[in-house]
């Protein structure tokens, strides 16, 4: 036997959902995979509707089966049964993990003990696709269901928190950049809106219709729904799970996962773009004026998960302007973060370490990159529907008539994607 039936004897207005309850209610939450309900052409005097049903295993469609053969009813009417040759969706997608989360907060991780919130979303459901290499949060926000998307790359560290005196556990999951080779590429995460009809339906044909995955062409791509583009802005998601959750099959998958039973701490965070059309864009305060190609390096290194923006103060802007602190010392602190393996979460405290040691050096020059005669560097920045990003470009060759004319200009070029 297959996973498909088709039962008979519901209703003529009965909806797939409806559907949907009456049998998980026996074969259990999340057995039903797809459902389509349609009109028997029987002529008769009590017209009933029958529904085509996938179940995700033969062991629920056997024992729906099996109670109807026995005898079971909806309402007043008695069900029928037949095996389906065809599935409604022949290659179901198969999920490593799915978890039920209470609460999910977007934002940026401040220190190792705190985590600032910008947006949080309830009732989410968190789905780790094994074949397809993505992980998908699936959401409801002012009426409108939504789901974002990240693939598996674009993660680059999993913490599952345990506080101690806490009823909770924090999974957080850093996002937005590959760290890889010493290069960072980025992976912007889409988010879709999924569509009140698609594919020439009508609001009634998608009553009559369910499926668990929802299909591709039901998913819009959609920007930051968010105020002030909140998930634009943020670098990391928190997942509150139950105290009695045990990681099952992500520790396996991933290996930048960790485990961290010290003290942790949510608390509320505001934005820090400069930009709420673009994000997020971060400057220095009012009347301090930075180089470009110094602001341009910060924007990487924020994007790149070396520096959190929330954490850059007038005091950090102090400590990269020319005015008050050379140059040269400036480019390697930013050239040293570039490389670094972890997040610096007191910029400003590190800065001033950093100058001290350079004071003492008696030869001290600037950091040079090699490249090949008739080569630039040219900067590069990428827009996406979610944020923006400012990357470290490659060389471009001269044959460009521009850079050829213009060659004394060269930083002020950038390239967009």
């Amino acid at each position: 036997m297959g996973k498909t039936v088709q039962i008979h004897g519901f209703p003529t207005n009965i909806s797939a959902e409806e559907v949907k309850i009456f049998l998980e209610n026996i074969t259990g939450n999340g057995t039903v995979h797809a459902i389509k309900v349609k009109q028997s052409q029987t002529v008769a005097r009590n017209p009933r509707a029958f529904a085509i049903v996938q179940f995700t295993t033969t062991e629920s469609a056997e024992l729906i089966s099996s109670l109807i053969n026995q005898r079971l009813l909806y309402g007043i009417s008695r069900l029928k049964v037949w095996n389906m040759d065809r599935d409604i969706v022949p290659k179901p997608r198969a999920s490593m993990l799915s978890l039920q989360i209470t609460a999910m907060h977007f934002g940026n991780q401040v220190s190792t003990e705190r985590f600032s919130v910008l947006w949080k979303g309830m009732g989410v459901v968190v789905n780790f696709e094994a074949g397809l290499r993505k992980m998908e949060f699936l959401f409801s926000y002012c009426c409108r269901e939504y789901k974002l998307e990240f693939s598996y790359d674009s993660i680059w560290a999993i913490q599952l928190r345990c506080p101690p005196k806490q009823n909770k556990k924090f999974l957080v999951i850093q996002v937005g950049f590959l760290k890889q080779l010493f290069l960072k590429v980025s992976a912007a995460p889409r988010i879709y809106e999924k569509g009140l009809a698609s594919s020439g339906q009508t609001n009634n044909d998608l009553a009559l219709t369910y499926f668990k995955d929802a299909i591709d062409d039901q998913w819009v791509r959609t920007t930051d729904f968010t105020t002030s583009c909140c998930i634009g802005q943020s670098s990391a998601i928190c997942l509150e799970l139950p105290l009695n959750y045990i990681p099952r099959g992500i520790r396996e998958n991933f290996y930048y996962y960790k485990e961290d039973e010290g003290h942790f701490y949510l608390e509320n965070g505001s934005t820090f773009s400069c930009s709420l059309d673009l994000v997020p864009i971060v400057g220095p305060p009012q009347g301090l004026n930075l180089p470009y190609s110094t602001l341009f390096k910060i924007n990487f290194l924020v994007q790149s998960g070396c520096l959190a923006g929330p954490t850059l103060d007038s005091a950090f802007y102090r400590l990269v302007n020319p005015q008050h602190v050379p140059s040269a010392h400036i480019e390697h602190a930013l050239e040293k973060l570039r490389f670094s393996k972890e997040c610096c979460y007191e910029p400003a405290k590190w800065l001033g370490e950093l100058y001290k040691t350079y004071s003492k050096l008696k030869h001290f020059n600037k950091p040079s990159v090699s490249m090949n005669d008739g080569v630039v560097f040219v900067r590069r920045v990428q827009i996406t529907p979610l944020k923006v990003y400012f990357l470290r470009s490659g060389g471009y060759c001269l044959q460009s008539k521009s850079l050829r004319n213009y060659h004394e200009l060269i930083d002020n070029f950038i390239v967009f994607r």
